[in-house]
């Protein structure tokens, strides 16, 4: 007994034993535990609300308008910049400028890298984010050569010329407002798809006139139609009809009667029909942009409101689910919840319920019900009135036989 006792003893104080090392393993935080599906999750969405709320940061109207205001203040900095450079080349003046365009490089760079912490794949699907991007580039390349200029050996030339590149920046401001993006879209899709046909014909009008040119009037006045090149550029400056006078009084003094039906015909050509075409093509590209912008604006707006509906239903049934588990299970009926709450609810509560007189068509179904019961009363109670005055016509008459056949 005593031996199967001890052995009894010692299993139990080994089982004991072996808790208490499992519980402090457990404990340990040296140990490298994988962690649950639940914590996972929690991770997950802790992530998920980081990024977030950092896309409603970079997409707020006040973000937005720091952004724009710093872009205009930027502009105005290489304004002054290069009025008081070219006055006055002292070094205080060239560190202010300095310590300003390593501000403006800073936001940029945390604009930047807060927009790809947000939207890391879809930023680049934007031609204006790719426009930032290489504003970025090209102010961080202009900060780098600034520091660098006695090593890299760069002329004063190349340095000028990165220097005016930072003007490039102020078209960061396109992106920031709608209205200029719809008109920049029209730009470019007139470049992309209409203006090439156009050129092509305007080269075709302008070497056609320009061999005749040639042909007709080198003789008399060469510097202006010698040769094709100085002939194309004589038709150009026509085609811009700015000008244009001194050199057909070339041609009227070098005894050329007939040049100004050559010179009206092409000006007109070149000026009023292809020019104006031009502008044309423009507007209603401008115009296709805007109805786009329109509708693309509309569908946003849609999007956003079944967004709201679709979250609000969805936080409505899991108050719900939540109160019927609180109040006593899930099978229980939730009209029974309802009675119980009578007079705790506000009036701007909502509250769903199970009969149909929550559905919408339900309430269509009960208005033209009771218009066709209205006018079914209004039918029968003219009916009423008809009989009522029969009757009585009725009795009339029989009164006055009645009088008639006694007298």
């Amino acid at each position: 007994m005593s031996i199967r006792s001890v052995s009894l003893w010692t299993d139990k104080k080994a089982a004991a034993k072996a808790s208490e090392l499992y519980s402090e393993v457990d404990k340990s935080p040296l140990v490298n535990r994988r962690p649950t599906r639940t914590g996972r999750k929690r991770k997950r969405k802790q992530g998920r609300s980081a990024v977030d709320f950092v896309r409603n940061v970079v997409h707020s109207p006040f973000s937005q308008g720091f952004s724009l205001g710093v872009i205009i203040l930027n502009m105005l900095f290489i304004a002054i910049e290069a009025e008081f450079i070219n006055v006055d080349n002292s070094l205080a003046i060239q560190r202010a400028s300095a310590c300003a365009n390593l501000v403006f490089i800073g936001i940029y760079l945390a604009e930047f890298l807060l927009k790809i912490y947000s939207e890391p794949w879809s930023y680049w699907a934007n031609l204006y984010n790719q426009f930032d991007v290489l504003v970025l580039v090209l102010a961080l390349a202009q900060w780098i050569v600034g520091i660098f200029t006695d090593q890299l050996s760069i002329t004063l030339t190349g340095l000028k010329l990165v220097q005016g590149l930072r003007a490039i920046r102020g078209l960061r401001i396109v992106g920031r407002i709608q209205s200029l993006q719809v008109v920049s879209d029209a730009l470019v899709n007139t470049l992309r798809n209409n203006v090439a046909d156009i050129i092509v014909l305007m080269l075709m009008i302008m070497f056609i006139f320009g061999v005749m040119g040639h042909y007709l009037f080198s003789s008399g006045v060469p510097g202006d139609w010698g040769s094709m090149g100085s002939s194309l550029l004589t038709l150009w400056i026509y085609v811009c009809a700015d000008g244009w006078l001194p050199y057909q009084e070339h041609l009227s003094s070098a005894g050329y009667t007939g040049s100004q039906a050559f010179t009206v015909i092409f000006i007109f050509i070149g000026n009023f029909i292809i020019s104006n075409l031009f502008i044309a093509v423009v507007c209603q590209n401008i115009d296709d942009a805007t109805e786009a912008d329109r509708l693309d604006q509309m569908r946003k707006r849609r999007e956003k409101k079944l967004m709201k509906r679709d979250l609000f239903l969805k936080k409505q049934r899991q108050d719900m689910s939540h109160l019927i588990a609180q109040q006593g299970g899930r099978n229980r009926n939730f009209q029974e919840l309802l009675q119980e709450m009578v007079g705790t609810l506000r009036h701007e509560d909502i509250a769903a319920v199970q009969n149909l007189g929550c559905s919408l068509m339900w309430f269509d179904t009960f208005i033209v019900t009771l218009h066709y019961h209205e006018n079914s009363m209004y039918r029968i109670q003219q009916t009423h009135f008809g009989i009522a005055n029969c009757l009585a016509e009725y009795v009339d008459r029989r009164l006055q036989s009645r009088t008639q056949s006694e007298r």
